[in-house]
């Protein structure tokens, strides 16, 4: 007769990853990651583009904002560095009858995010005036240019086109993208359109 509980001492069978198992794994992984690039991609880019319109359309507004709340003409300047092709910072500046004062630092859009300089495509920097300047972030010595147009103490803008147009506009695109597309309008990109008499803006994607 057995007294006692017989325990086996048999090893339990343990399971593990072999090497094959592994590298299947991680070739899934590597191809769901390959899959969803790009649409991360067009995330981040549209991220970018939708973080750059309401930048300009805030800028716009405030200038509007600013003309009506202290009878001030305000300006509403687009700049462009020497050496680049594109308008990639924003300002405003009150028009006083003595002097021209910054309101705020100018203020540059996201790295990547460009104004087409095309009357196709930003039919406002066609009918704004052009400068050259000397700011100081474009480099020191280095000249660059600004493109501006005004609000007036009533919020209508001075504006102004041979065919009278009742929406002016700005295209913001991703100079990457723009290269891709060869010079064309990527499908990918953001307006931001200002009404010339009643200097009201809004932001629109297609």
């Amino acid at each position: 007769m057995f007294t006692g509980i017989h325990k086996s001492c048999a090893p339990s069978a343990q399971s593990s990853f072999s090497l094959v198992e592994l590298l299947l794994v991680m070739a899934l992984i590597a191809g769901l990651m390959t899959m969803s690039m790009p649409a991360f991609s067009r995330m981040i880019s549209g991220n970018l583009l939708t973080t750059a319109g309401q930048t300009v359309r805030n800028k716009v507004d405030i200038a509007r904002q600013a003309a009506i709340a202290k009878n001030i003409p305000t300006e509403v300047r687009f700049y462009k560095k020497e050496d680049s092709k594109f308008f990639t910072a924003i300002a405003i500046a009150e028009l006083r009858v003595d002097t021209t004062n910054l309101i705020e630092k100018i203020t540059e859009l996201p790295e990547g995010v460009v104004i087409l300089d095309d009357e196709k495509y930003s039919l406002l920097l066609s009918g704004t005036n052009l400068f050259t300047t000397n700011a100081t972030w474009l480099g020191g010595r280095n000249k660059g240019e600004y493109r501006s147009f005004t609000y007036r103490p009533d919020g209508s803008t001075d504006i102004q086109y041979t065919t009278s147009p009742r929406e002016s506009y700005l295209t913001l695109v991703l100079e990457r993208q723009l290269l891709e597309s060869k010079g064309n309008l990527p499908p990918n990109f953001i307006t931001v359109t200002v009404d010339p008499f009643t200097g009201r803006s809004v932001l629109r994607r297609p």
